[in-house]
């Protein structure tokens, strides 16, 4: 998938849920996770569980020889994830 790709999918996942639907819900699923050197795969794993209905996803990198924001950027950028690099 591209970095417009994965825009789109997420674009879809916030039109997914009508307002109604959101104020409806009380409570959320995220996922806290440790990742190093996984960009092939991070992106996909993140995706497949904003799909199946994860609203938030922590990711802490943990000193990966190239940090994960580069591929997870479009996903930070919207609101979906939150990132941190720790050595």
């Amino acid at each position: 998938m591209t970095y417009i790709s994965h825009l789109h999918f997420l674009g879809v996942l916030d039109n997914a849920m009508d307002a109604s639907r959101k104020q409806e819900l009380h409570s959320y699923v995220a996922i806290c996770a440790i990742a190093k050197d996984q960009p092939e795969d991070i992106v996909e794993w993140a995706l497949y569980h904003l799909m199946i209905g994860v609203e938030r996803i922590y990711i802490f990198d943990h000193n990966s020889t190239v940090p994960l924001i580069n591929v997870l950027y479009p996903m930070v950028n919207s609101g979906n994830i939150s990132y941190s690099y720790f050595k």
